[in-house]
């Protein structure tokens, strides 16, 4: 899509999402099987392996590539492992003396402060919207704040945001498509707050299909994520019910504890019928003991809630486990 056709989707969706609602078709499954098969298909080893293959360059290129594992890991919670690839990226760009990507490892390292509960960094995420050293800095800088904007309920003010970096990307451009993606990422996140679920699932495909780079392995499945959370929110079970068993059975063949824990939070998100409370998945209940006393990521609507980090849009909770966060 153009940089202006873009602009007009994003001011339009802004003015009149349920325009945009009754007026798109609604989604097909063909992202659930898109991210499915791609995240399927590689694994967070094959990820660090190509981490280190690009660490072993002296080029741009390697040096995108390591932005790309520092900004998966980060997204799955994983901040000792983002933390060291990042300190990587840096190393390497002031090595080449690159200043994109010196700039793109300092908002790295603020995405992370910002992750683990400092709030007080998305003021330098702001500055480098317009102070970054060239659009691809500025793009990312953008997707940065207007995911802290949406966290404060400003998504009006974030999708502006997102519409505006949108055209400061230079068509055919080398990376374009990674500034393209992130933005388009966001743009989904912005949506689901406004429950405009065809406008959400249209930015997340534009994200994990239109914009994704082949040749870069993507073990990630935060889009499965957000679909689940997404389809809950508006009463759509059925959907919710296919999202959420290939975002389990992804968090299975991971391993991962962190996407387990991720997982955990979509199973207590299920509602129980005929009342306000939550309970847990029925896909997801036979593998409760596992988890027993162990920390979970909980929704806003947990009490027990301490400080909200950017990833998955999820809370952190004071040592919560299953029993004591559920109904």
């Amino acid at each position: 899509m153009s940089p202006i056709k873009a602009a007009v989707l994003a001011i339009a969706i802004l003015l009149s999402p349920s325009l945009a609602l009754a007026q798109a078709p609604a989604p097909s499954d063909d992202l659930l099987r898109a991210v499915e098969t791609r995240a399927g298909g590689s694994s967070f080893a094959e990820l660090e392996a190509f981490g280190e293959a690009a660490y072993r360059r002296h080029d741009r290129e390697g040096l995108n590539r390591l932005y790309h594992v520092v900004w998966i890991m980060q997204n799955q919670g994983e901040f000792e492992k983002a933390s060291f690839w990042n300190k990587r990226l840096e190393a390497k760009a002031r090595a080449q003396r690159d200043r994109r990507y010196i700039q793109i490892a300092q908002l790295n390292d603020l995405t992370a402060r910002y992750d683990q509960g400092d709030l007080d960094v998305a003021a330098e995420m702001s500055r480098m919207t317009t102070a970054g050293v060239d659009w691809f800095v500025r793009a990312h800088a953008a997707r940065l704040t207007a995911l802290t904007l949406i966290d404060e309920g400003r998504v009006g003010e974030g999708l502006k945001l997102l519409s505006q970096a949108e055209t400061d990307i230079p068509d055919n451009a080398p990376y374009a498509a990674t500034a393209h993606g992130g933005l388009w990422e966001m743009t989904g996140m912005g949506l689901m707050k406004l429950n405009d679920t065809v406008g959400a699932t249209i930015a997340f495909r534009r994200f994990e299909i239109d914009y994704t780079n082949p040749d870069y392995p993507r073990p990630d499945f935060d889009s499965l994520y957000n679909l689940t959370k997404m389809a809950i929110q508006v009463g759509d079970l059925t959907r919710a019910q296919a999202y959420y068993a290939a975002h389990r059975r992804l968090s299975l063949r991971t391993g991962l504890e962190t996407l387990l824990v991720y997982d955990a939070g979509l199973a207590l998100r299920w509602p129980a019928p005929g009342t306000s409370r939550w309970r847990c998945c029925p896909a997801w209940r036979p593998m409760a003991r596992t988890w027993d006393r162990r920390p979970l990521f909980c929704w806003t609507s947990c009490p027990c809630a301490r400080w909200r980090g950017r990833g998955r849009g999820m809370w952190t909770a004071r040592g919560v486990t299953l029993s004591g966060c559920g109904p």
